[in-house]
């Protein structure tokens, strides 16, 4: 049962990250359309970046160049990564949690929602409302 609470508060604090992400969106644009699709494409790419990185850095990822292991690197670590949030097997399945890894993404969580949130409020207060 702490299991499957600890799944959906780890869940609802990945979409605080993506309203974040969000958040920042429009602040940079007046159009509906770069906060939607952006908020979109965060969600879809920062589900999907631990399995990129898991391959590039495999011995499968060997044939890429030095250049593209650096560009997959530098996107690994910029755009959030949804995949630490996903505790449904350890609910499923009763897999103990370990609160090293709990309070690891708690701060990930902490740290990246509020640095996204400090630069949504820098970038709105200087813009020109008319």
């Amino acid at each position: 049962m702490i299991n499957f609470l600890f799944a959906v508060i780890f869940d609802a604090q990945k979409y605080i990250l993506l309203i974040a992400c969000a958040f920042l969106f429009s602040t940079v644009s007046t159009s509906f359309f770069l906060p939607i699709f952006g908020s979109i494409s965060i969600f879809f790419v920062g589900s999907a970046t631990q399995q990129v990185f898991e391959y590039v850095t495999s011995p499968a990822g060997d044939a890429f160049s030095p250049l593209f292991h650096k560009i997959v690197m530098l996107l690994y670590y910029a755009l959030p990564n949804f995949s630490v949030f996903d505790l449904k097997v350890n609910a499923i399945y009763g897999v103990a949690l370990s609160l090293s890894g709990l309070s690891l993404v708690s701060g990930y969580f902490i740290i990246y929602t509020s640095l996204l949130l400090t630069i949504s409020s820098i970038i709105f207060t200087r813009r020109e409302i008319q």
